[in-house]
């Protein structure tokens, strides 16, 4: 797993995005593929 770095705009768990997505139903997620608002989390890593 890469290194995190505060001072770069890089987190190996997010990309830089400050979000991951948790999609624990296909069904009930508005877009499973790449994630919605309802399955949203702040990133553990970076916050």
């Amino acid at each position: 797993m890469d290194e995190y770095d505060e001072f770069e705009d890089y987190c190996p768990e997010c990309e830089g995005a400050g979000v991951i997505f948790d999609c624990q139903d296909e069904d009930g997620c508005v877009d499973p593929e790449r994630g919605c608002y309802l399955c949203e989390l702040e990133c553990p890593i970076c916050k």
